[in-house]
């Protein structure tokens, strides 16, 4: 005796059955979810390291003009920090006299901190904002008012700051604080 099946019950289960293993539009929809949260997780690190790095020039900022305040105080002779967008130049000011005998300032160089593109300064010096040009451009008409002088006993001439900003997920700003009477500070926007 032969058992036998009723055609539209074979067809059925054929119909019914799968084969193992997933098809090309569940690996395809798999592979996107995972490229997705790959690209979320590569952009929240690499902005964080974006960030530690202005961190680490905000710090290297803060270092130079603080070296710059114990350096006119070690040698008794006044100071200035020039101020451009991409870099700071740290002046020994020397008193002298010239052919004629006339007496002038004479500015050397100590030391020097590039900046990255990436940073934006504006100087406010007497509560007045200076725009200041590139070092590669060379000096501009302005420049004697791009310059924060630091005297002997470690104060400077007059009330200054220094405005950072960065762009890392947003604009990002810092403002380096001087009175005129104690070093500088960093301080937030909103302080």
């Amino acid at each position: 005796m032969m058992l036998t099946c009723p055609v539209w019950t074979m067809r059925a289960t054929k119909r019914a059955h799968r084969a193992h293993g997933f098809t090309l539009i569940e690996l395809m929809v798999v592979l996107i979810l995972v490229a997705i949260v790959g690209a979320m997780v590569v952009g929240s690190i690499g902005g964080r390291d974006r960030e530690r790095t202005h961190q680490q020039y905000l710090g290297q900022i803060q270092a130079f003009v603080d070296e710059a305040y114990i350096q006119a105080r070690l040698k008794s002779q006044d100071h200035a920090l020039q101020w451009y967008r991409d870099q700071v130049v740290l002046l020994a000011l020397v008193a002298s006299v010239n052919d004629q005998g006339d007496a002038v300032v004479l500015a050397e160089v100590e030391d020097t901190l590039t900046m990255p593109a990436t940073l934006e300064l504006i100087l406010q010096l007497n509560d007045s904002s200076i725009l200041l040009p590139s070092a590669q451009a060379g000096p501009a008409p302005n420049a004697q008012s791009a310059h924060v002088f630091i005297l002997p006993d470690g104060t400077s001439e007059d009330p200054w700051a220094i405005d950072v900003t960065w762009e890392v997920d947003g604009e990002r700003f810092r403002r380096l604080v001087s009175d005129g009477l104690n070093r500088p500070q960093w301080r937030y926007a909103n302080e």
